[in-house]
């Protein structure tokens, strides 16, 4: 192999690298963007959560309720 293509496989290596890490660096701010935005939705879930848990607690208390009088 001579030198200048030596030198232009190297060049192409870069080149590879460059892109690969173009690639790794767009896939890991699209994932940061996604666990963002889940994230945010995590208070939201959250107020769900004891909202049914507050349901859930009347319908125990009311079926324990009716258990009791029968």
């Amino acid at each position: 192999m001579g030198m200048l293509a030596a030198i232009g496989g190297e060049k192409d290596i870069v080149k590879e690298s460059k892109r690969t890490k173009i690639i790794v660096i767009t896939i890991h701010q699209e994932h940061m963007e996604k666990w963002q935005e889940e994230i945010k939705e995590l208070p939201l879930l959250d107020v769900s959560n004891e909202e049914a848990g507050a349901i859930l607690q009347n319908a125990k208390y009311l079926i324990h309720n009716i258990c009791v009088d029968s």
